[in-house]
Parts: structure tokens; C-alpha cells; sequence
């Protein structure tokens, strides 16, 4: 492989790309050893599906469930509270009441000498808070 030297490339010019080549995922399936006819030996194809991708065509299922995503029907303004004059959007308002609620069960646990005993912290604690906050938008704001 040749190196081209930074400072006697031309301006704007990009330098050559390196040629890797990845082993192949897909390998011939073992042969039977009770099969003794000649096509025995099945390889699998190495050839590109309708998509244009190794994997056989699950690139357009793939585009045509995330356009399906951005165009959801029905959907509505999200509710808000007016809180001293000003609206805010309830789910603000509700991860603000998981938050609370998280530090309110922080402080019970200590109590109850349970805490040291909740070995993943962060992800107990980030479970409690959507547990509170999803709760609390269920409660309040189900329309």
C-alpha cells in the first residue's frame, strides 16, 4: 500500500482510501455425512436482494416502517396547566412530580435501611421515576 505524503497532495484532493476486506459472516453449511449424493453441499448465495444490501431486502420494510412513524394520525396538542399565570405543558409537569417522588423514596429507603441494599442505584432510581412520572400523567391527564 502506497502513503501519500499530506503536503504533496493538491488542494481539495482527498487521499486514497484504504481497500479492507471483512470475512465473510456467511460460510457453506457442514455436510451431511449420511447425504452421499452430489449436491450435498449447499452454499449459501452471496448475492445482493432487491434492496441492494447483504441483507436480503429488509432495508424498504425497514424505510416504510419509519415513514410510517413520522405521520401519525390523530394526534393532539399536548394539554396545559396554567401555573401562576403562565401554561406550561403538563408532561413537564409530571416528570417534575417523578422527580419529587423519586426524592421522597430516596429518603423513606434510607429510613427503612433498605437502600444499601439496591444494588444498581441509578437504574432503580431512573425505574422509580418513570414509574412515578407515567403514573401521574395516567392519573391526571387521561382524557
Amino acid at each position: 500500500m502506497k502513503f501519500i505524503k499530506l503536503s504533496k497532495m493538491k488542494r481539495g484532493a482527498r487521499p486514497p482510501r484504504a481497500q479492507f476486506f471483512a470475512p465473510s459472516r456467511k460460510t457453506p453449511s457442514a455436510p451431511n455425512p449420511l447425504d452421499h449424493s452430489e449436491n450435498s453441499v449447499r452454499h449459501k448465495s452471496r448475492t445482493r436482494g432487491a434492496s441492494g444490501n447483504a441483507r436480503g431486502g429488509r432495508a424498504p420494510l425497514f424505510f416504510v416502517l419509519l415513514a410510517s412513524l413520522m405521520f401519525p394520525t390523530g394526534c393532539r396538542g399536548a394539554p396545559s396547566v396554567n401555573v401562576l399565570g403562565s401554561f406550561f405543558p403538563a408532561w413537564m409537569l409530571c416528570i417534575a412530580l417523578g422527580v419529587i417522588g423519586v426524592m421522597v423514596a430516596r429518603r423513606i429507603f434510607i429510613r427503612l435501611e433498605v437502600e444499601p441494599h439496591l444494588k444498581p442505584r441509578p437504574l432503580i432510581y431512573f425505574c422509580l421515576w418513570m414509574l412515578i412520572s407515567v403514573a401521574s400523567w395516567l392519573l391526571f391527564f387521561r382524557s
